[in-house]
């Protein structure tokens, strides 16, 4: 067999043995991380009168932010469980007797990383922020009573305006409406109200949203007058003015809602500004509100960006190592290990990230500084992985932990057989008191010897 062929057929296993993985954890993470999201949107669309539809919306649009977060997990978590697969099956014993490096190993989990680097970039840069916006406007629409995304069943919906809309059931999206009821409050204490069979919310031009309600009843009643004007109408229709309630922001208050694109503007603008004056030319495609933005917080936005989609190139060289170990070996150390680091590489990251952005620190330096420091460590643990034979290196901290975790064990046995004998020794001598405070040497004796085999039948049964 020709060497190229010999390694195209390496390549290619090693994929199936980590690809799977990393999409099943992909799917979990994503998973568990919207799971407790759902509910909460659940929840508060069904509090404010909002069709269950929006909640699903609005859990959509966190999606991006799920995946980033889920890319780099579970690459991790494929490369240590692909390698420890790898090594408990002797497999990875075979291809080093065999000449071939962990570093060549590692070749086909590169494109993994390219892989992911695009898809990372993509999601942070791009597709989060517009996503995070649309949240935002979501979010907006529902705690303020703008009824454009819809009626949700039974409950009584406030809209700006001054009207009160009720429906018993909805459907398509809480656009159509059955059982409706709907009330309006004049500024001069009039009181209207409509009830009808159906209703059918549409938007018309500019944006104006229209409620046709169909084969209903209008009341009027107002304050200077006890009468009632009852009217019966087959087609009514209730116009909602949009330019008079609510509207939520234009995007861009926000840095994390700026594209990487719009971000790099401001912050190449910032360091021209600082050094060779105006730069307004850069500024043509960003929103006009973002340029209030301080620019500590677009120069932290920005390196953190970079630096959380650059780091998937570190995570199959820090996962690795970690995940060689003996093949008799039944610990998981280094998953444990592992999974601590990565967590606190990113968490550190996240904090590092919000310091520099209120100008606490300098964020290029802090950020890239945090970033360097998870590089070498990794080029430490990985270098002396590859230079070891047959068991990685971080098996012999597993082996150190090990050995101390059984002489503390044994400690602590000795240490539970000493507090039984001093048990022991306080019975007998408390019965010994006792017999010759009393005189109950037979009785005594016999008490103590009964106490005394409790203790011994206690201290064998633990």
């Amino acid at each position: 067999m020709k060497w190229p062929k010999a390694m195209l057929l390496l390549d290619t296993y090693v994929l199936k043995k980590i690809l799977p993985i990393v999409m099943m954890f992909l799917m979990v993470a994503a998973f568990v991380l919207m799971l407790d999201k759902i509910m909460t949107l659940l929840n508060l669309t069904a509090g404010h009168g909002v069709s269950p539809l929006i909640a699903i919306e609005m859990m959509l649009s966190q999606t991006p932010e799920y995946l980033r977060v889920g890319t780099t997990i579970g690459l991790f978590l494929g490369v240590i469980l692909g390698f420890r697969s790898l090594s408990m099956n002797s497999e990875f014993l075979v291809i080093q007797s065999s000449g071939i490096s962990l570093r060549r190993v590692l070749r086909p989990v590169l494109w993994l990383c390219i892989v992911g680097f695009g898809s990372n970039l993509a999601l942070s840069g791009y597709v989060e922020p517009l996503a995070r916006y649309a949240y935002s406007s979501l979010y907006f629409d529902v705690t303020n009573g703008v009824i454009d995304s819809g009626v949700g069943e039974g409950i009584f919906v406030n809209v700006p305006g001054g009207y009160t809309i009720r429906a018993q059931e909805t459907r398509m999206g809480g656009r159509k409406l059955y059982g409706v009821f709907v009330a309006y409050n004049g500024e001069d204490g009039s009181v209207e109200a409509y009830t009808a069979k159906q209703g059918v919310l549409t938007t018309v031009k500019k944006g104006d949203l229209v409620l046709r309600l169909l084969d209903g009843e209008r009341i009027e009643e107002a304050v200077d007058s006890a009468e009632r004007h009852a009217v019966r109408f087959e087609v009514c229709d209730l116009p909602f003015s949009l330019n008079n309630s609510l509207h939520f922001r234009d995007r861009g208050d926000d840095e994390r809602e700026l594209t990487l694109g719009e971000l790099l503007r401001l912050y190449m603008s910032g360091l021209l500004s600082s050094h060779w004056g105006s730069s307004d030319n850069l500024l043509s495609h960003v929103p006009e509100s973002a340029r209030s933005i301080h620019f500590s917080a677009i120069a932290a936005e920005v390196n953190h960006r970079l630096a959380y989609a650059l780091s998937i190139f570190i995570v199959p060289f820090f996962a690795a190592p970690l995940g060689i170990t003996s093949p008799r070996s039944s610990r998981y150390g280094g998953l444990a290990i592992g999974s601590i680091g990565i967590l606190a590489f990113q968490k550190t990251l996240e904090f590092v990230s919000k310091a520099a952005a209120v100008d606490n620190i300098p964020a290029a330096l802090s950020i890239w500084s945090v970033y360097v420091a998870f590089a070498l460590l990794t080029v430490v643990l990985f270098v002396s992985t590859s230079r070891d034979v047959n068991i990685a290196a971080f098996s012999h901290i597993e082996d150190i932990t090990a050995e101390y975790m059984h002489r503390l064990s044994v400690r602590l046995s000795t240490l539970r057989f000493l507090i039984v004998d001093l048990l022991w020794i306080s019975v007998r001598s408390f019965s010994q008191i006792r017999d010759s405070l009393f005189g109950l040497t037979g009785r005594g004796s016999w008490t103590a010897a009964k106490m005394t085999a409790q203790v011994n039948s206690h201290a064998c049964h633990r």
